[in-house]
């Protein structure tokens, strides 16, 4: 199967196992605290068609984070991929263990609604 075609197929919905609204209860999916997978997200696909993984805790936790950035030009999905993580870490952890700081200098409409 060629990767456009795995792309084409692959939503974040299934990553997470989301079965739609009326039958997703969050706390089915929440992590433990000390569970490995905390603060680890599928973002994309690699170039062989498998689960690009973002893990954003602290290298001395086994991840990449805590900070990032994401840079790219207008209209190159850098708004989708903050949305991406925001939901997908809203899916599957608890409040008690994230919080979110929206900034967005320059007005843009990526959290607006």
């Amino acid at each position: 199967m060629s990767v456009d075609r795995v792309v084409a197929d692959h939503r974040l919905a299934g990553d997470v196992r989301y079965c739609g609204p009326r039958d997703f209860d969050p706390t089915a999916f929440w992590r433990e605290p000390d569970d490995e997978t905390l603060l680890r997200l599928p973002i994309g696909l690699n170039g062989d068609g498998e689960p690009l993984v973002l893990d954003l805790k602290e290298s001395a936790m086994g991840g990449i984070g805590p900070h990032g950035l994401v840079v790219g030009a207008t209209g190159s999905g850098k708004s989708e991929l903050l949305r991406t993580l925001v939901t997908g870490l809203t899916m599957t952890h608890a409040p008690e263990q994230l919080s979110f700081v929206l900034v967005d200098f320059k007005g843009g409409a990526t959290f607006a609604a």
